[in-house]
């Protein structure tokens, strides 16, 4: 298990300034590159299921040259429809995840 308090950013900084703001974002884009791979070339509806655990669902929601937009939803056990849980914003060429 990874401690993603290790995850190396490019600096650090003051807490609630806007540096570390866009630290986090960056902190963020890295560790979704390790929980999805190559974020600039997601598409569709990724599914993610482990046994004995809810299944997380990421559906690509809008593809711009810079920007990538997608859901990440738990599918819980007898929910009616997904909703989502969180919308993100991916700026790739910033390299940054914004959490909106």
């Amino acid at each position: 298990m990874v401690n993603d308090v290790l995850t190396r950013v490019s600096w650090r900084t003051k807490p609630r300034s806007f540096v570390a703001l866009m630290a986090l974002y960056e902190s963020n884009y890295i560790r979704l590159c390790t929980l999805a791979g190559n974020l600039a070339m997601l598409t569709g509806e990724h599914r993610c299921a482990v046994p004995g655990d809810c299944e997380l669902v990421l559906r690509v929601t809008e593809r711009c040259p810079y920007t990538t937009s997608f859901l990440l939803t738990y599918r819980l056990p007898g929910d009616p429809p997904e909703y989502p849980d969180m919308r993100v914003r991916i700026y790739h060429d910033a390299r940054l995840a914004e959490a909106q």
